[in-house]
């Protein structure tokens, strides 16, 4: 059975990162800029983040960060800080010329902020950057966000309502396309949910604290550690 890829958002300190990478956390995202969604201190400046990176040995460092004004200084953030990939805050779309030369530096993306409701259809979920990202890329989608026990609802409740978005759904995306998906993740789900769709890449927990937002699935550091320590062997 091979591993998939496990990935935390927002870490904001080097002794998160070390913990997180000693439970095999393959991808460690920093936030540089402020993400509007949560009233914390988890986006941290260019020397924090370079702190932890250079902690790092078998985990992957990701920065997000805001892209649209600054492609030059993001650039040379990224070279900076030696990271394997570049999250775009928000819904920000690359340009294809910057989307290119991230990829002669060998550097992936990473599109989140990526929401599928209960009622979506499955071919919307992703049309306003499929098209245009096709290569290079992970798409990180929070499933049913603003449902309260979202797994629960999404593997018992809408298969009565065939016209609901559907595991299968989310599967045959996944197909297509390389997933990364969130759902209200707990330690005794967690291999369910990577059993019922096998072709994601993998899932990603958000930490955050006073979330702005009811839609929006996130973590609290010491309950990721948990569900991760309880499912370490996270494999398909």
């Amino acid at each position: 059975m091979s591993k998939i890829i496990t990935k935390v958002d927002r870490v904001s300190t080097v002794e998160e990162a070390i913990k997180l990478q000693g439970l095999d956390v393959d991808v460690i995202c920093i936030s540089l800029s402020k993400n509007i969604n949560f009233i914390d201190s988890r986006d941290i400046a260019e020397g924090a983040a370079f702190e932890i990176i250079k902690n790092l040995s078998s985990a992957k460092p990701a920065i997000e960060i805001a892209v649209n004004d600054g492609l030059d200084d993001v650039l040379n953030i990224i070279e900076k800080l030696g990271a394997n990939y570049l999250q775009p805050l928000g819904k920000e779309i690359l340009p294809i010329d910057f989307k290119n030369e991230l990829s002669k530096r060998g550097v992936g993306i990473i599109y989140s902020d990526i929401h599928a409701a209960h009622d979506d259809d499955p071919s919307w979920i992703l049309s306003h950057i499929a098209s245009k990202e096709r290569s290079n890329c992970y798409y990180q989608i929070d499933i049913l966000g603003d449902i309260e026990n979202s797994w629960e609802f999404l593997r018992t409740e809408c298969p009565k309502y065939p016209e609901d978005l559907q595991i299968n759904d989310i599967n045959n995306l996944a197909e297509q396309y390389p997933l990364l998906i969130t759902l209200d993740f707990s330690a005794d789900n967690l291999l369910q949910i990577i059993q019922s769709m096998p072709n994601i890449k993998g899932v990603s927990m958000i930490l955050g604290d006073n979330p702005c937002r009811n839609d929006i699935h996130h973590f609290q550091y010491s309950e990721a550690v948990k569900i991760l320590e309880k499912s370490s062997a996270i494999k398909r």
